[in-house]
């Protein structure tokens, strides 16, 4: 690290680090007091899980989550950006024809798939989609709040729904919210009408 210290600024003592025990001691002496973070991996876990680094649950690895909930998370390297869908952060083309366009252009690797596969699919090659990723695995979230994050302070977001709340895929619910992605804004629209003003109650 020593060829690094003058060209980044660094103090020269950082040379003398050996281990990740070291670095960390020294980032804390160095690091700005007005941004609040974890120290070190641990901190992390014991903060996303909510029990004391001494916890033995720690050593083991994860804990497992209560019997009546489960958790996700999700890591985002900007903490100011929204928990919003890649469908909805964009305003070029309207969800209706982004989903159109995908299940033409793949057309015989889609077939026999349901709506809500073909959203996975894309959500996994990186298309528009109104799906949003999580993860049960806080590293894995913990890697994408740092991933390509040089100057910006990320953040894991912590879900705790239910087990009762958690959806599957041959659910009711999730047909209908994915079979929206096909639905033109108009009709969109129109059943949201339908919907909150009542005509849809039994």
């Amino acid at each position: 690290l020593s060829k690094y210290a003058p060209k980044y600024g660094l103090k020269k003592d950082i040379a003398e680090i050996r281990n990740l025990s070291d670095y960390l001691q020294w980032l804390k002496e160095k690091k700005d007091s007005s941004q609040i973070g974890p120290e070190s991996l641990e901190n992390f876990l014991a903060n996303i899980l909510e029990c004391s680094p001494e916890n033995s649950q720690i050593q083991k690895g994860i804990a497992e989550g209560k019997k009546s909930s489960r958790c996700f998370f999700r890591g985002h390297s900007k903490i100011n950006y929204e928990l919003k869908s890649s469908v909805r952060r964009q305003n070029e083309y309207s969800e209706e024809i982004l989903f159109k366009k995908f299940d033409a252009q793949f057309y015989k690797e889609l077939r026999g798939k349901s709506i809500f596969e073909k959203l996975a699919i894309m959500q996994h090659h990186e298309y528009y989609s109104r799906l949003l990723d999580i993860t049960e695995n806080p590293l894995v979230a913990l890697y994408f709040a740092c991933k390509g994050n040089q100057d910006a302070i990320g953040i894991v977001y912590k879900f705790t729904p239910e087990i009762s709340e958690v959806l599957f895929e041959n659910d009711d619910e999730i047909k209908i919210l994915s079979a929206l992605a096909i639905l033109k804004q108009e009709n969109k629209n129109k059943l949201f009408h339908l919907v909150t003003n009542g005509v849809c109650e039994s």
